[in-house]
């Protein structure tokens, strides 16, 4: 018989709550408020190479 090609897992680190579903309002409400963190966080953005730049990371 061909093993199997997945890997058991002794240990796993994931748990049955992890695959539970969710109501959609709590699905919404989860959504809110990541576009929410993102609406209020959005301006802090800063490029890459100005980032590198003030670091001394880059030239």
């Amino acid at each position: 018989m061909a093993a199997s090609k997945t890997r058991s897992l002794k240990h796993s680190s994931l748990s049955d709550r992890d695959f539970e579903a969710i109501s959609e309002g709590e699905e919404t409400k989860c959504a809110d408020d990541i576009w929410a963190y993102y609406e209020s966080h959005k301006d802090e953005v800063e490029d890459v190479e100005e980032y590198a730049r003030k670091r001394k990371i880059i030239p």
